[in-house]
């Protein structure tokens, strides 16, 4: 594991007396904070989620400190500032996105996202945890259709925030994580958070139906962002088939089939189509069970 993956900017360390440290301080990291060794799980080929085939490699959450941070803490608000400093910086990568110094593709959109995920989780506190994870989800759901359709990417990504979710909704943790520390094993959202939840819920589904309908071209490009990006190679045909070949087709012109037309492997891509359709399907279900449940009951 890489260090920006070993340990984040130490905002929650507090001094003796007060709630427990998080982890030996070894890297002074960006704006003078003290980077911990976080006990963040290593990505494992047994950490899978399937929809008959395997869809992408998952790692469990990175767990959670014993004791949450304490409000009026020194702690609580250096976590408060690393968090929206570095989200305004994300939204300005944003803004300048297809230029330099912003982000060309949703890789790197989440990659940033996923480091604050991975922080405001280890703080184990869900007064920062809750309104921040939502904050994520909708910036990620908002930035999703402005980037080429990278589907590991967005339903790994959604997947980490639905374990997230789920976990504070129903205080309990999933099987693949670590258990919880006694005070977040309880509901955490009150019912304005959850009909706010679900309605991000709702649209980042709906969002990515319409992205994977879409394709990668039908992406909302403005004209300037156009005109910013780097034009895809012409194709040369000559290039292409230089013994000026004619494509395969299903027969060979006497009737007879061209099994190596039928038989191509691409033809598995199709296959593959399903699974991810499949996988539109999942996007945030354990979240949305819980909470329609939840607020139907009322």
């Amino acid at each position: 594991m890489d260090q920006e993956s070993e340990g984040h900017a130490q905002v929650m360390e507090e001094p003796a007396g007060g709630e427990q440290d998080m982890g030996e301080e070894h890297v002074s990291g960006a704006g003078g904070f003290i980077q911990p060794s976080l006990p963040s799980p290593p990505y494992a080929p047994s950490d899978q989620v399937t929809c008959d085939v395997t869809l992408q490699f998952q790692r469990p959450l990175s767990v959670p400190r014993p004791t949450p941070l304490r409000p009026s803490s020194k702690a609580a608000t250096r976590l408060r500032s690393y968090m929206d400093n570095n989200l305004r910086e994300i939204s300005g990568k944003y803004a300048r996105k297809y230029m330099a110094g912003g982000y060309y593709d949703l890789k790197s959109v989440a990659a940033d996202l996923e480091i604050l995920v991975d922080l405001i989780w280890v703080s184990s506190t869900p007064y920062f945890q809750i309104p921040y994870l939502l904050q994520i989800a909708n910036t990620f759901n908002d930035y999703m259709a402005y980037f080429p359709l990278d589907l590991k990417t967005t339903f790994t990504f959604l997947d980490l925030l639905d374990r997230c979710f789920y976990t504070l909704i129903t205080g309990t943790a999933l099987p693949e994580n670590s258990p919880l520390p006694p005070h977040m094993a309880v509901k955490q959202l009150n019912q304005t958070e959850k009909v706010r939840l679900k309605s991000i819920v709702e649209r980042t589904r709906l969002h990515c139906v319409k992205n994977m309908e879409d394709g990668p071209t039908h992406a909302q490009y403005s004209e300037a962002e156009v005109g910013n990006m780097t034009p895809a190679p012409e194709h040369d045909l000559e290039h292409d088939n230089p013994e000026g070949e004619t494509p395969a087709e299903p027969n060979n012109g006497n009737g007879s089939v061209n099994a190596n037309y039928i038989l191509n492997e691409d033809d598995e891509d199709e296959d593959e189509s399903h699974v991810w359709v499949l996988a539109v399907t999942r996007v945030y279900e354990r979240s949305l069970v819980e909470l329609s449940e939840q607020l139907s009951a009322l």
